[in-house]
């Protein structure tokens, strides 16, 4: 966004919007996994999206200098969420779908999508602690660029079997329907769906 002149009683300021077509992530993310860091730290207010981002900006960075994809927030041993996205794990012992406290991340639209279809499913959706060493079978992140993200690989280690588990890909069938029934409805006449992968937040 593009903000010239000075808001005044004799001048109105211009606004521009300048658009960006989102980036493309490899295919390959979504049917293999991608890897992901954890980062030491925690945004001050979580449940606000402010201009603030230092820590998640020293996040990605640490993540890009080792080739992950997301780096993981961690705050008093707890995984909360990512520097630009929301996580989701499956436990490997209950099997149950679990996502971070409300309360304690930017709960983004994606994140509500997900759980809202996913509560129909047999994996229902359940917010809770997560801690660092809490056993996962799956994990997955999500954004409004990435949509739902499979997650196979933290800090080098392998995550469940080291595939993309059937959790992730019931989200993801379910987010991708969801999104395409979406963009026909609200885009009758400039929108074609297609069934390939989604861009990249």
């Amino acid at each position: 966004m593009l903000v010239l002149g000075q808001n005044t009683a004799e001048t109105e300021l211009i606004i521009a919007f300048l658009p960006k077509p989102m980036p493309r992530y490899p295919a390959h993310f979504y049917t293999d996994g991608a890897r992901a860091i954890t980062y030491q730290g925690r945004r001050e207010i979580p449940q606000c999206k402010s201009m603030n981002t230092l820590v998640n900006h020293l996040a990605r960075t640490a993540g890009r200098a080792q080739d992950a994809l997301e780096a993981l927030l961690i705050h008093d041993n707890h995984l909360t969420e990512g520097s630009r996205s929301n996580l989701f794990v499956v436990h490997a012992q209950s099997r149950q779908l679990l996502t971070p406290l409300t309360e304690t991340v930017l709960s983004g639209v994606t994140r509500e999508i997900v759980v809202n279809l996913m509560n129909a499913t047999p994996y229902p959706v359940q917010e809770a602690e997560i801690f660092v060493d809490t056993p996962m079978a799956e994990m997955f992140i999500t954004s409004t660029s990435m949509h739902i993200m499979p997650i196979t690989t933290l800090n080098g280690l392998t995550i469940g079997d080291g595939t993309v588990g059937p959790v992730t890909q019931e989200a993801i069938a379910r987010f991708e329907a969801y999104y395409q029934n979406y963009l026909v409805t609200e885009f009758p006449r400039s929108y074609t769906p297609t069934s390939e992968n989604p861009p990249s937040k």
